[in-house]
Parts: C-alpha cells; sequence; structure tokens
C-alpha cells in the first residue's frame, strides 16, 4: 500500500542491492537489441557498479550529469535517452545530498524511447510520497533497514508482476 503497488508486483530480496543487480544482470543475459544504459552521474554505487559491468560487456553507458542544486539535468536526459537505450536507472532521493529528482518526468522520456525505467528508491520511501502509479517506474528497489525494519530485507517492484519480467531471470535453481 506504501508504494501504491499490487501486491502481485512485489518480489522480496535481501536488499535492494540485490534488486538493483536483479534488474541489471537479467539485463546483461537479455539478446542484445539496445546497447545502452542511461543513468546519473550521483546515483548510489550499487546502481554505478552495475552499470559499469555492463559497460564492462559491451553496453554503452551515458552518466548524466547534474545541475549545481544536484538535480539530473532534464535537457542532457532527452538528449541521451535514445531509441538505443534499454534501460534508464536514477534514485529517487540522493543518499547523500539530499536531492528529490524528476522521477515522473524521467520515467516518461524512458517510455518514449521504448526503455525501461528503474528507481532506486531506497531514501525516498517512509520519507516522501512514493508511487509506483505516479512515477510509472516498471521497476525500483527498496530496503527494509531504511524504514526501521531489519537488514537483509528488501523489495524489487516489478510491474505488472514477475510474470511480466522482460529477461531471463540471473539467478538459477530452486523454482
Amino acid at each position: 500500500q506504501c508504494i501504491c503497488a499490487q501486491p502481485q508486483e512485489v518480489v522480496f530480496t535481501s536488499g535492494a542491492t540485490e534488486s538493483t543487480n536483479l534488474v541489471f544482470v537479467g539485463l546483461l543475459l537479455a539478446p542484445r537489441k539496445r546497447h545502452k544504459i542511461v543513468v546519473s552521474a550521483i546515483e548510489h554505487k550499487s546502481v554505478l557498479e552495475c552499470a559499469a559491468l555492463l559497460e564492462e560487456h559491451g553496453f554503452n553507458v551515458v552518466r548524466l550529469p547534474v545541475t549545481p542544486n544536484g538535480i539530473v539535468d532534464l535537457e542532457a536526459a532527452a538528449h541521451a535517452i535514445t531509441p538505443e537505450t534499454a534501460l534508464v536507472s536514477v534514485q529517487a532521493a540522493n543518499n547523500e545530498i539530499g536531492t528529490i529528482q524528476p522521477i515522473s518526468q524521467l520515467a516518461r522520456l524512458a517510455h518514449s524511447a521504448g526503455a525501461f525505467f528503474h528507481v532506486d528508491a531506497v531514501q525516498a520511501l517512509g520519507k516522501m510520497p512514493v508511487s509506483m502509479q505516479e512515477w510509472e517506474c516498471d521497476f525500483a528497489s527498496f530496503s527494509a533497514h531504511k524504514i526501521y525494519g531489519p537488514k537483509g530485507i528488501g523489495a524489487l517492484f516489478v510491474r505488472g508482476g514477475p510474470q511480466r519480467w522482460p529477461w531471463p531471470y540471473p539467478i538459477r535453481g530452486g523454482g
């Protein structure tokens, strides 16, 4: 309820890092139709390191600049997000400087180019309204310990639920 999602759209994980890795590594395993990943330059290292992994495997990674106020430059995003873009990932609320990003606008830019949109929502949950419907994201990562839950519990929002997962599953075995 607190993220405006359906129960079947929430997949529990060990934390946001695992959730983010599922998205990026799933894309890595998919047949390549699009070769570009777009992230902001001030992402959490769980996103930046996943983007670097894809870069090592031939993806073109674009790191969006931010304004002097720490907000993703929307004009740069509009130029960077093209029909070659597979995934855009931007943190909703920055863990170091606290800036709130224009998630809905970035998601619309991604979708208009046919790309998926992921949001690292760890720092936003419990501190500001978080709505998967309003944000129009395809994936979102969460960690319980940021909202006074235990460490080692997280979640991945997948729009439409696991049956709508677009890539090969990166974790094998166990059904």
